[in-house]
């Protein structure tokens, strides 16, 4: 019998400021390619979640404002990410959707699950970025497009 994978693609509509559903459709096609049968589903603001179901949940970038309405949304089910965090499944969130998890967005209170805060800047960044890591055999080239910020 095939393993099967649940994918939960959360805030699909709103947090897809470059097209993230991409990224989950090769990331579907990845994990096929390796034998497993891959379920995903989209939830967004006011859909019930249960996160137990999910061994991986995918959060895109979007604007300061989808990522606001976000934020108002996602406190609800706090404990059920905490939970999810500490039982090691595969939380990816991209672009500033990892904000939504610091202590707080500006001034107002995110998760709070890790301990960073966010503080947007009315000037914006928008440039190439080059990443590099001991974990990584070469650079990984990317593009930010965000208000600049200070992650303290």
């Amino acid at each position: 019998m095939m393993a099967s994978i649940k994918i939960l693609h959360l805030y699909h509509d709103i947090l897809n400021l470059y097209g993230d559903y991409g990224n989950v459709e090769i990331l579907r096609k990845h994990i096929e390619d390796q034998g497993f049968k891959v379920e995903v589903e989209k939830k967004t603001i006011n859909d019930e979640i249960e996160l137990d179901k999910y061994l991986l949940i995918f959060i895109g970038s979007g604007t300061e404002r989808s990522l606001d309405r976000a934020l108002k949304d996602i406190r609800r089910n706090k404990e059920q990410f905490v939970k999810f965090i500490n039982s090691k499944r595969v939380l990816l969130a991209t672009g500033n959707s990892f904000e939504l998890f610091g202590k707080k967005i500006d001034n107002e209170d995110a998760l709070g699950i890790f301990d960073f805060e966010t503080q947007r800047d009315k000037d914006r960044t928008t440039s190439d970025v080059i990443y590099s890591s001991q974990y990584l055999k070469q650079d990984t080239v990317g593009f930010v497009n965000k208000r600049r910020q200070d992650l303290s």
